[in-house]
């Protein structure tokens, strides 16, 4: 789990993702009860040099598994 909050950290730091970091897809969901136990929230904020930036990314996990299909869906709806 270390791994993947290092992971999403560098990511963040790359991407900026303000809007917040989605995990989606099955394993995601099947990770998700394990996030705590295994810290991933303190492998994400990790002391770095940076840190300032990440305390403004939230990281949530999208349970529809239509998600994708549905965004695509609106947007092809707002197509002329």
């Amino acid at each position: 789990m270390r791994e993947l909050g290092q992971t999403l950290a560098d990511l963040a730091l790359v991407h900026l993702p303000y809007g917040g970091i989605f995990l989606i897809g099955g394993m995601s969901r099947a990770m998700t009860p394990s996030f705590a136990s295994l810290n991933l929230t303190a492998a994400f904020r990790q002391a770095r040099r940076v840190d300032l930036l990440l305390k403004d990314f939230s990281v949530t996990v999208v349970e529809d598994d239509y998600a994708a299909l549905t965004g695509c869906a609106a947007y092809l709806h707002g197509l002329p």
